[in-house]
């Protein structure tokens, strides 16, 4: 299965080592594939690193793709930790 959703950057630091830690977290956790697009770049959420990368701060607006049999409950988990909301939107 394959998700994807448009989300904006809400945290107030943006994605800085916490925030990407989670998301490697998420990753591993759900066994899922998560990809966030920004800028034309893409970054495995799997590499803490790829994901500073990018560069996001507050108001970054990313296509988030997730991979994985439990991409949706995946995707609420990133949704909540970018933008601190569970619900799209």
């Amino acid at each position: 299965m394959v998700v994807r959703e448009q989300m904006v950057v809400r945290n107030h630091c943006g994605v800085h080592a916490r925030v990407a830690t989670g998301l490697a977290a998420i990753a591993e956790a759900d066994n899922v594939e998560i990809e966030i697009v920004f800028g034309g770049r893409t970054a495995d959420c799997r590499n803490i690193l790829d994901v500073l990368s990018l560069s996001l701060v507050r108001g970054s607006q990313v296509e988030v793709l997730v991979r994985g049999l439990e991409a949706t409950r995946a995707l609420t988990a990133v949704r909540e930790l970018l933008t601190g909301t569970k619900n799209n939107g």
